[in-house]
């Protein structure tokens, strides 16, 4: 499936993050939100079909993304530096399929996602995200002819 058709993958994993919220002290004092959020990138970039990524590249931007992100997420700027970290790990030769030869610039300030815990519902602010992802993606740095779709 092209990045393109991830949005549905987005959406399950941002609910996924929106059902998991800490609802007491005890659960705060545990919940990793750079581990939560991780998942949402590899539901965005495991759909990618040039380059394909592989299940080890992307485990192993869950883990950069997580570091990147710690456990409380400081603003949307290192919401922006895990997606860029999760990305840049990922990309290791031998984590794509064909071996990726461009990068995704900066990532943009997810403005989108300011208002989603205030919602009825985050499908709204979980498509905007997938979209401000899909565009910073497809617009990455090529050096050589590799599509980010």
């Amino acid at each position: 499936m092209p990045l393109s058709l991830a949005g549905g993958d987005v959406i399950i994993a941002i609910g996924d993050i929106m059902a998991s919220l800490p609802k007491t002290q005890e659960d705060t004092l545990v919940y990793h939100a750079g581990v939560q959020w991780a998942k949402v990138a590899s539901a965005f970039f495991r759909n990618g079909t040039v380059p394909k990524w592989g299940p080890g590249a992307l485990q192993a931007g869950e883990q950069a993304f997580a570091a990147v992100a710690t456990p409380v997420i400081a603003g949307w700027p290192a919401l922006g530096a895990a997606f860029m970290a999760y990305a840049a790990v990922a990309m290791v030769p031998g984590g794509t399929v064909p071996v990726a030869l461009s990068a995704p610039p900066v990532p943009p300030v997810f403005l989108e996602l300011e208002t989603m815990g205030a919602m009825p519902d985050h499908r709204s602010g979980a498509t905007a995200l997938f979209k401000a992802l899909y565009a910073w993606a497809k617009t990455g740095t090529v050096i050589g002819p590799l599509p980010w779709e």
